[in-house]
């Protein structure tokens, strides 16, 4: 009698393994991942990805890189770097400021290059349907991927490109994607700044957008559509973790400008330039800074400072230890902690408040021990 327990104990244990494995396939979640939950045991740290050259996800796209004029600088001042000179060049091609510059008469000042699109805040209680193809729009499907192109049709190598970017971004944001629903993400690629503009009804120049409530990412395909995809998926999977609640403005942009430095060719010439900033202890005051809901009163300088303000902090949040602080904090934000509260349970002492935070994260900064910066 006991051999036949033991044996019906052992059919129903691999009962469940072979029910359980195809579950986890069709939501995405890796045995791993399973298995850390059912122990209780912390998330993974993000592991490597695949190799993706932004310079071969444009021959893919057939993207002609953009070649900066020859230019004569004023007298006295320094020719620019190839380097500077390509992300100047690059402005109208690509996300190249605050996406109501052109629109508020308080902020009359000229783009910032390379600084990214403000992101389009918004409850989300329901999800909506995707909308049909528009008329002149191919369509393809990948793992991920619901996939509409205008004018050219979806190749192989399109697909492998798009589920190559989701997957590295998967593994880079563990363990907030394992939470992240099954649904395919919608991805509309544009083959002009015009188009996109019309269809979106958002700047030619902010390059790329996405809609939460939807899953839908809009993008055009041009020069720095590689950071520009990351930078929106992002908004997609680490916001969306959140759910129904509205992170914080600093905490997704910094997030999103921060998985986008990451797929970048080269480091960001404006966020290089804000930290020399920082050292020197010039940095946004703290409450405004973390209460900013839009940045409409925000001049160009101030604007470029803020976006990198929210990276150099999240860096410092993601980096100063593991990943596992960073995570709780953003699971207490979540489940409605006060921001300060939120801090002090997930990283401790001396991390009482938000201003520690940033003394702390200056002072290292000033070091040279501050990570990625």
């Amino acid at each position: 009698m006991d051999i036949i327990k033991k044996l019906q104990l052992v059919l129903w244990v691999l009962t469940a393994v072979l029910i359980s494995m195809p579950l986890l396939d069709h939501f995405g979640i890796s045995y791993d991942a399973a298995l850390r939950k059912i122990l209780f045991l912390p998330p993974p740290e993000p592991q490597q990805g695949t190799e993706l050259k932004p310079e071969y996800v444009e021959q893919v796209f057939g993207i002609t890189p953009a070649v900066p004029p020859p230019q004569t600088p004023p007298s006295g001042r320094p020719a620019p770097t190839p380097q500077e000179a390509a992300q100047i060049t690059d402005i109208s091609q690509r996300i190249t400021g605050l996406e109501n510059y052109a629109a508020f008469e308080k902020n009359p000042d000229e783009i910032t290059p390379g600084v990214p699109s403000l992101s389009v805040r918004q409850p989300v209680s329901n999800r909506v349907r995707w909308i049909g193809p528009p008329f002149g729009f191919f369509t393809g499907t990948a793992y991920r991927f619901m996939i509409y192109r205008e004018q050219a049709r979806v190749t192989p190598k399109i697909t492998k490109v798009l589920d190559t970017i989701q997957g590295n971004l998967v593994l880079d944001l563990l363990p907030f994607t394992m939470v992240t629903p099954p649904d395919k993400i919608l991805i509309m690629l544009f083959n002009n700044p015009q188009s996109y503009s019309s269809f979106t009804q958002r700047p030619p120049w902010s390059g790329a957008s996405s809609n939460l409530a939807s899953g839908t990412l809009f993008v055009i395909e041009n020069s720095g559509f590689y950071p520009l995809t990351v930078h929106e998926l992002t908004h997609l999977y680490f916001d969306g973790f959140f759910l129904p609640q509205i992170n914080p403005l600093w905490l997704s942009e910094g997030m999103a400008v921060y998985m986008q430095s990451k797929a970048e060719k080269s480091p960001l010439v404006w966020l290089t330039r804000s930290t020399e900033k920082f050292r020197q202890g010039n940095t946004l005051p703290l409450e405004p800074f973390l209460d900013a809901q839009t940045l409409q009163s925000y001049s160009s300088g101030q604007a470029e400072l803020w976006y990198a303000q929210a990276y150099g902090i999240v860096n410092y949040m993601l980096n100063m230890r593991t990943r596992n602080e960073f995570y709780q904090f953003c699971v207490n934000l979540k489940n409605g902690m006060p921001r300060h509260q939120a801090l002090y349970r997930a990283y401790g002492l001396p991390f009482t408040d938000f201003d520690v935070l940033e003394k702390v994260w200056l002072h290292d900064l000033q070091k040279g021990n501050n990570a990625r910066q």
